[in-house]
């Protein structure tokens, strides 16, 4: 792996072959052996190793710069195709989000998009086709940011109406325990209140025959 990786460094260093039809194989062979498994990675690791070979800030620089060619001709637009469909696999062929915002970051950090208008004013179909799939599979990082804090907003409203919902059914809870104690306290008050009134009634009864007999007996 070690082998193959630094095999790629003469073709991402044949971008810069002022040649546009040796930069468009080289253009053409990078993207197809990004496609192959685990390809990428060694095609990255190439552009690396080149621009500190070259004294490059940026790995991708020579890729960007091979798209700035103004000159009207059949072979540089051929070139500029492979290296807009070599930027579309290198950034949109990447399975993790995180990866492929970082590396459309590192492109707009280039220029790219001033560069992808500027060939679109050419209004050269194969050109415009790539600029196209570039743009339709682009990922809007603002978005993403937007729907974290939405559903972070969305998330801390449901668990105050989630706790909201706990305190009233704790307050409910309570309530009916309350309602069970009176009934419970209640029934108690009321069973001792029939039993006095009986008490009563039965006194009341066995008093009269003595008040009788106290008067006959007078």
């Amino acid at each position: 792996m070690y082998m193959y990786k630094h095999s790629l460094n003469p073709i991402v260093n044949a971008i810069r072959n002022p040649s546009p039809s040796t930069a468009t194989v080289a253009l053409e062979l990078l993207a197809a052996v990004c496609l192959v498994p685990e390809g990428h990675p060694l095609v990255v690791a190439a552009f690396e190793d080149t621009a500190l070979q070259n004294n490059d800030r940026h790995r991708f620089a020579p890729l960007v710069r091979s798209l700035a060619a103004t000159a009207n001709d059949a072979q540089w637009r051929r070139m500029q195709v492979a290296g807009i469909q070599l930027i579309n696999i290198l950034v949109h062929s990447v399975e993790e989000l995180d990866h492929r915002i970082g590396l459309q970051h590192e492109f707009k950090s280039l220029q790219l998009p001033d560069v992808m208008s500027r060939l679109r004013q050419l209004d050269v179909e194969q050109v415009s086709e790539q600029l196209d799939a570039y743009e339709e599979n682009y990922f809007d990082a603002a978005l993403l940011v937007d729907g974290v804090r939405l559903q972070g907003q969305y998330a801390a409203e449901t668990g105050e109406l989630r706790a909201s919902e706990m305190r009233a059914l704790k307050k409910i809870a309570a309530l009916e325990m309350e309602l069970a104690e009176l009934r419970k306290y209640g029934g108690v008050a009321g069973h001792r209140a029939s039993s006095s009134n009986a008490s009563i009634t039965a006194a009341a009864r066995h008093g009269r025959p003595r008040c009788r007999r106290s008067a006959r007996q007078a």
